[in-house]
């Protein structure tokens, strides 16, 4: 585990899944002049851990995570997934990439129109896989494998509940066999009483397949379950990072304090949910 620091440092010598290395983003602004969203981010994920990125909204999460999933372009510096350029590898198409997402809505991430086993597939035709014989069983296993029985390929997104539907995102982000996994607040739209149960479907397909988590979250408490170690944003910088454990006990930024601070203690009812979920 790494050391509290205010620079983001990664480890050179650990075999990585993600590796971001000094990387920056500018958004265009009106009359040619661009906003520098972040700076001088470094940080890697190896097999089986999750790593946090936290801060409040605005302070950089969900653009480092567009990076990662090739979205967004980096002004500066790199981002590498298996060792491979994510900006070059999206310009092929013939096959599903290693890594895949988990958003915050459930229900705005899935088309209204088209069925759950449409939407299951999606990864693997967009990658140019067409239909093809035994999609079905695969569909099958992956809503099993999520704990929905597999009658539930015929329904649409808005004949489920937000939860069900979540288990559904985690599916369709298993099913082309990523290697990392990022994970946009990903229970955060979601009722308390199925939140343990999402933590916990994540946390078991985690150490089925050893992925590795990229957990973007404002709520510390979620952070503080889920995570291995931790990165804390502050207007698009690093000001803090280390294990999680070390982070909670012993934070030395301000602004990482005022976090911990400011979130109310319900880390053992999270626990006591995900103990208990099926």
């Amino acid at each position: 585990m790494a050391e509290n620091t205010v620079e983001g440092t990664a480890s050179p010598t650990r075999r990585n899944v993600l590796r971001i290395e000094d990387l920056a983003i500018d958004y265009r602004q009106g009359f040619g002049r661009t906003f520098r969203a972040v700076q001088g981010i470094t940080l890697d994920i190896a097999p089986g851990e999750t790593v946090g990125l936290v801060g409040e909204s605005g302070s950089g999460k969900s653009t480092i995570g567009n990076a990662v999933l090739g979205l967004q372009p980096p002004a500066e510096g790199s981002v590498q997934v298996l060792g491979e350029d994510v900006a070059l590898r999206g310009r092929r198409s013939h096959e599903p990439g290693p890594v895949q997402v988990v958003l915050q809505n459930p229900y705005r991430a899935f088309n209204p129109f088209k069925s759950i086993a449409w939407s299951l597939l999606e990864p693997l035709t967009a990658a140019g896989g067409g239909a093809k014989p035994g999609r079905d069983g695969l569909v099958s296993a992956a809503l099993a494998g999520v704990g929905l029985d597999p009658s539930y390929a015929r329904r649409y997104p808005r004949e489920l509940s937000g939860g069900q539907l979540q288990r559904v995102a985690i599916a369709r982000s298993l099913i082309s066999d990523p290697a990392l996994i990022v994970c946009d607040e990903p229970v955060s739209s979601l009722d308390a009483s199925v939140c343990g149960q999402v933590l916990n479907l994540l946390t078991a397909k985690q150490r089925e397949r050893e992925l590795a988590y990229l957990f973007i979250s404002h709520d510390m408490n979620v952070v503080r379950l889920m995570c291995d170690r931790v990165y804390v944003l502050y207007r698009g910088r690093i000001v803090e990072q280390g294990s999680t454990e070390k982070v909670f006990a012993d934070p030395q930024h301000e602004y990482t304090r005022k976090l911990i601070a400011a979130i109310p203690d319900r880390a053992e009812s999270l626990r006591q949910r995900a103990a208990n979920a099926v």
